[in-house]
C-alpha cells in the first residue's frame, strides 16, 4: 500500500498534523494501537478556554469550565485567576472528537493497528504495522512518517530520533478518576509535599461527576511504585471510599528532545517531549506541533521535498512559538532544582514564582 503520509498514534498531535495534510489533498493515514483515539489516557483533561475555541469542537464536550487555580504547600496556599480561564472535559471523548474532524477531513484511521516496524528507503518511509484483531501484517509506503507514538516512540528505538526516557528527563505519573456525580469543585488544584512526590506533584481536576486525582514524579528521584504515591495522596485527601472509574499509569517527557525532524520523518507532541517540565501539560504544545509539523508536510508534498534540510524548518519553527519559549523557562527551572536537589515547587516558590498570586494559609 502507499500513501503520502503515515502518523504512528491517534493523540492531539497526530490527529491535528493528519487533518491539515488530508485537508490539503493528500492521502494520510493514521494508525492507533488502541481501540480508539484516547482510550486509557493518563491525563488531567483541561486545556485554555482559547485552544479549545481554536480547535471548533463541540461544546458538549466540555464538563466544567473555571478560572481558578490553586496551589497547595504544607504551610500555605496560592490562589490565581487565570483569563479566559480553562475548559475541562474527558480524554476520550476529545481525542474522539478530533478523530472524527481527521476522519472528515479524508483521513484513514485505523484503530487496534501496531506499528512494529519503520524503515527508510528512496521513495521515503516503510511502515509495517500488524492488526491486533487478524495479526494480519501490512507494509506501508509514504513519503513523510509523522511519529506521534508518545514517549516510548519507536522513531528514538529506531533511528535515535525523538524523546528519549532518560530518568532524569522523564516523569512517571499515575492517575484514576473517582466517581463524584454533580461535585461542586471549582478549581484546578496542585499540591507540593515531599510525601505526595519527592520531584513532581499531585493534582486534582474535576470534571462533572468524576475528579481527575493523580500524581508525577520524576523517574531519577521515583523511590517506591507511582501507585504507592498516588494511593496515599487518595487517603491524605479522603477520598478513598470513592469508587474508581478508571487508573493507570504512563511516562511523561520532562525534556524536549534534540533531533524531532529526519529525511522524511517528523516527531510531534511527546513523542518530541514538548510536554511543559513544570507543570506536565502536554496537550497544547502537542497540538502547536501537530499543527507545524502538518503544515511543514504540505509544502514538502507540494514541492516533492522531503529532505532533513527542507524538513527542519519544522524545528526552526516550532523554537520560534510562545510555547517553545514557554517551554524553555520551564526547563530551566527544573534543571535548576534538580541541580539544588529541591522539589520543583519548593524551589519555584523560593524563586518567586508564586508571588504574583494571592496567599493564605
Amino acid at each position: 500500500m502507499k500513501t503520502d503520509v503515515v502518523i504512528i498514534g491517534a493523540g492531539p498531535a497526530g490527529l491535528v498534523a493528519g487533518e491539515q495534510i488530508a485537508k490539503a489533498g493528500f492521502d494520510v493515514i493514521i494508525f492507533e494501537k488502541s481501540h480508539y483515539p484516547g482510550r486509557g489516557k493518563i491525563c488531567g483533561g483541561a486545556v485554555s478556554k482559547k485552544c479549545f475555541i481554536d480547535l471548533n469542537l463541540p461544546k458538549k464536550l466540555i464538563e466544567k469550565e473555571f478560572s481558578k487555580i490553586l496551589v497547595n504547600f504544607p504551610d500555605q496556599k496560592f490562589e490565581k485567576i487565570h483569563e479566559p480561564g480553562f475548559v475541562l472535559f474527558q480524554r476520550e471523548l476529545f481525542d474522539t472528537e478530533l478523530a472524527k474532524k481527521a476522519q472528515k477531513a479524508g483521513c484513514q484511521l485505523s484503530t487496534l493497528t501496531l506499528t512494529t516496524d519503520v524503515e527508510k528507503c528512496d521513495e521515503g518511509i516503510i511502515a509495517t504495522s500488524k492488526s491486533l484483531i487478524s495479526e494480519k501484517i501490512e507494509k506501508i509506503y509514504s513519503k513523510i512518517a509523522i511519529f506521534a507514538d508518545g514517549a516510548k516512540t519507536l522513531a528514538f528505538r529506531k533511528f535515535g530520533l525523538g524523546f528519549g526516557s532518560q530518568p532524569d528527563y522523564t516523569s512517571v505519573g499515575a492517575a484514576c478518576d473517582l466517581k463524584w456525580p454533580k461535585n461542586k469543585l471549582d478549581s484546578i488544584k496542585f499540591f507540593f509535599s515531599d510525601e505526595i512526590s519527592p520531584f513532581g506533584y499531585g493534582w486534582i481536576f474535576p470534571k462533572k461527576d468524576v475528579i481527575n486525582i493523580g500524581v508525577l514524579c520524576l523517574r531519577s528521584k521515583l523511590k517506591q511504585p507511582v501507585y504507592n504515591l498516588l494511593n496515599n495522596f487518595v487517603i491524605s485527601q479522603k477520598l478513598s471510599s470513592r469508587e474508581v472509574i478508571t487508573s493507570g499509569s504512563r511516562l511523561m517527557p520532562q525534556g524536549l528532545a534534540e533531533y524531532i525532524w529526519d529525511d522524511s520523518i517528523l516527531i510531534v507532541g511527546d513523542a518530541a517531549g514538548t510536554a511543559d517540565p513544570v507543570d506536565g501539560g502536554g496537550i497544547f504544545n502537542a497540538i502547536v506541533s501537530g499543527k507545524i509539523a502538518g503544515n511543514v508536510a504540505i509544502k514538502a508534498l507540494k514541492n516533492n521535498k522531503t529532505s532533513r534540510s527542507f524538513l527542519s524548518q519544522y524545528r526552526d519553527l516550532w523554537k520560534e512559538t510562545k510555547n517553545y519559549k514557554a517551554f524553555q523557562r520551564s526547563f530551566l527551572l527544573q534543571r535548576m532544582a534538580l541541580k539544588n536537589n529541591v522539589n520543583i515547587g519548593f524551589f519555584l516558590k523560593q524563586k518567586g514564582i508564586f508571588d504574583r498570586f494571592s496567599s493564605f494559609t
